[in-house]
């Protein structure tokens, strides 16, 4: 009799363990797992600093150990190309178009472009912006940088005043207070960092279009005591700052959530020579040759870019509107033509479809190229593997069988961007 008894309690246990089991199953079905966290972005553009410039590029010339443990922890990009001055490089990695459609006027961002600002605050990004803003005179419009979806923002405007040593900065929409004895990078560096730290538990755009390594106006002092007055200097003050930020990223165990991107808007001062694997190169900011054009571009994405990595794909500054747009999972506008190709793929070690060709423009000269070739507008032809130098151009109607098949094929792909941008100017 009592042994009956066990057993029915033992049923009734098992019963209520069972029924206990079913509805938890119930539950954990109906609770939605967490979404992955999304990515976030911190891109870095240095000033008038070409790609000889860094040690893993094979630069000598200077001290880059953060640059280079970047390039260590990621990827180094051999074919990223800018504009030759600052201005219309970043209207173009800003818009994601080139100056074609946007502005032959200097330092001009017009109001109606979207830039990859708006694009991710409307994904849900928290937007921040500090450094340079070389696009209007802030004191006329004080919320320019706003306007372009940048929420926060710590700037040096345009010959407002001082960017490195007691610098005349906007923080918002209001001229920054308590900067006397202040050191600008250190200003636009510290105040990225805050702005993590503030936004570390949700997605965000960090955007660090650097001061350095440009040289101080005349009548601008560089920092205290004369500090970075040479470009040596400056080239070692603006890796230490790059440093910082990644040290930030580091401490607050935020590296493989983000990805970092770094490039520079044109190449180094004409009046620079550095030495890079073993080789003199001459700076060649403002020039259309590769001296000016090729920038370094690094990318780092611990987990998910390989480690030590070398990627030879064409990368246009255009480009960069429409990766940080797929990193953060959202698309770039659909009311208007957009130039750059994503390079996502290429990050996550697998481009199939690599751009084919990249444009540039500046002071009514152009040209458009693809790995080996290069044709100007003017109709000089270079083959870039054999004259990198652009020494021996190759005229219309001379060359080989090659040569002539590429110039006509560079030379359609020109008319059709040409008649691309005045048919949208034209609209």
């Amino acid at each position: 009799m009592i042994s009956m008894r066990l057993n029915t309690f033992a049923i009734w246990i098992l019963h209520f363990v069972f029924c206990i089991a079913a509805a938890g199953d119930a539950l954990a079905a109906e609770r939605k797992p967490d979404p992955p966290r999304r990515i976030n972005i911190v891109l870095i553009m240095a000033d008038d600093l070409g790609y000889e410039c860094l040690g893993s590029y094979g630069g000598t010339s200077y001290r880059t150990p953060n640059l280079d443990a970047l390039a260590a922890s990621g990827m180094r990009f051999t074919n990223c190309f800018s504009t030759p001055k600052c201005s219309p490089s970043r209207v173009t990695i800003m818009s994601g178009r080139y100056t074609l459609r946007t502005t032959t006027t200097w330092g001009q961002l017009p109001k109606n472009e979207i830039t990859f600002g708006h694009v991710l605050r409307d994904a849900g990004y928290a937007t921040a912006l500090a450094g340079k803003w070389q696009m209007v005179l802030l004191k006329k419009d004080p919320g320019h940088v706003r306007h372009f979806g940048f929420q926060e923002s710590a700037v040096w405007a345009w010959h407002e005043g001082a960017r490195y040593y007691k610098p005349m900065l906007y923080h918002n929409d209001t001229v920054m207070a308590n900067t006397k004895d202040k050191y600008g990078p250190d200003l636009y560096c510290d105040f990225l960092i805050d702005f993590i730290e503030t936004n570390k538990d949700k997605p965000f755009l960090a955007y660090y279009p650097m001061a350095l390594t440009h040289w101080p106006k005349k009548d601008e002092p560089p920092g205290p005591n004369g500090k970075h007055l040479k470009f040596k200097g400056m080239v070692e003050e603006m890796d230490r700052q790059v440093g910082k930020l990644t040290a930030a990223l580091d401490r607050l165990g935020l590296r493989e959530d983000t990805v970092i991107l770094f490039t520079g808007d044109n190449g180094t001062p004409t009046n620079v020579t550095s030495i890079m694997n073993g080789k003199k190169i001459k700076g060649g900011k403002a020039k259309l040759t590769d001296a000016g054009t090729r920038v370094p571009l690094l990318a780092s994405w611990p987990g998910t870019i390989k480690a030590g990595s070398v990627n030879n794909d064409l990368v246009d500054f255009t480009d960069f509107m429409p990766t940080l747009a797929e990193l953060a999972g959202t698309t770039v506008p659909k009311d208007r033509v957009m130039d750059g190709q994503s390079f996502v793929a290429a990050l996550r070690g697998n481009n199939p479809k690599p751009r084919q060709w990249v444009y540039t423009w500046w002071s009514g000269k152009e040209w458009l190229r693809d790995k080996y070739w290069k044709l100007y507008a003017d109709g000089r032809l270079y083959h870039m593997k054999a004259d990198a130098a652009e020494k021996k151009p190759i005229k219309k109607g001379a060359g080989d069988a090659d040569a002539k098949v590429a110039r006509a094929k560079l030379a359609g792909l020109m008319a059709d961007l040409k008649k691309s941008a005045a048919h949208e100017k034209g609209r």
